[in-house]
């Protein structure tokens, strides 16, 4: 099904292969519209955590903003059309298990 308007369909990876605990780098998100968020390859005690924040400038990676929903501890999908926030990362709060990917897939538009 073709998207309406101007907006177009964004894939990425948001984090890959990641084993160890990171804070995560912060991606710009002030055009995203409806989005899904795939974190995935848990084991162990692994822990995954989206953090937002709505500064008007990027904040340093080792601020972590406020939590977007619970930690993740298993595979799961997030997905959202009302959330709107200016900066999102992935933190693996909790590493040393398996090699953790995070995917998006977003509609973007201004």
């Amino acid at each position: 099904m073709p998207i309406k308007g101007n907006d177009t369909l964004l894939v990425n990876q948001l984090m890959t292969t990641q084993t160890d605990a990171t804070d995560g780098v912060w991606v710009n998100f002030r055009n995203i519209k409806t989005f899904s968020i795939h974190v995935k390859g848990f084991s162990g005690t692994d822990a995954v955590q989206i953090r937002v924040s709505c500064e008007a400038t990027k904040p340093v990676n080792g601020n972590h903003g406020v939590q977007l929903g619970s930690t993740m501890l298993a595979d799961k999908i997030i997905s959202s059309a009302s959330n709107r926030f200016r900066w999102l990362k992935i933190r693996k709060s909790v590493g040393g298990g398996s090699a953790t990917d995070a995917f998006l897939f977003a509609e973007y538009g201004s």
